[in-house]
């Protein structure tokens, strides 16, 4: 046997010693998103499970992202055409400053819920891969889309998704 022959086995027991590796704990498709409960920057409390019956988009965002400037005003866009329908947008900022989260604010206003996760506590739920990173949450709590980043074609994907959810209707 080579050391080469090796490797998979030596990766194989070190995953077993350690348990779960991290990336197979995170906010995935197909399974129900993590829970939590917070402030929005505005002193509102909101928790997932309020939430339950509505599509949930749950943003992963920091003040220092580029791509996050340029979602922010489509997801206000998309938050006013479909609130009246049962959509909710939560953006979770992991900026270290409240003050950095709010200054971005001033200059990117919007009317959906906006937390900060100073402390990392919803991220470590969700284990987001990039920022932004973006989930897309049926009726009964499930993830069923993951957007990794920002482009402006996502626009129509989330349109389409957030039509197709609402369309199915709450699961029993």
């Amino acid at each position: 046997m080579t050391p080469r022959s090796l490797t998979p086995i030596w990766i194989m027991a070190a995953i077993l010693a350690i348990g779960v590796p991290a990336w197979a704990e995170r906010a995935d498709v197909g399974r129900p998103a993590p829970a939590f409960e917070a402030t929005t920057l505005a002193g509102q409390p909101i928790a997932m499970a309020d939430l339950k019956g509505r599509v949930l988009l749950v943003d992963f965002w920091a003040s220092w992202c580029d791509p996050c400037r340029e979602e922010f005003p489509e997801f206000e866009a998309l938050y006013k055409e479909y609130r009246d329908r049962g959509v909710e947008i939560i953006a979770v900022s992991v900026d270290r400053k409240r003050e950095n989260a709010e200054a971005f604010l001033a200059k990117h206003p919007v009317t959906f819920a906006v937390v900060h996760d100073n402390d990392h506590a919803i991220a470590d739920r969700f284990k987001p891969r990039a920022m932004p990173t973006a989930y897309v949450i049926d009726q009964a709590g499930i993830v069923r889309f993951v957007h990794l980043g920002y482009q402006r074609e996502y626009l129509a994907k989330y349109r389409e998704e957030i039509t197709r959810l609402l369309a199915e209707g709450p699961t029993p």
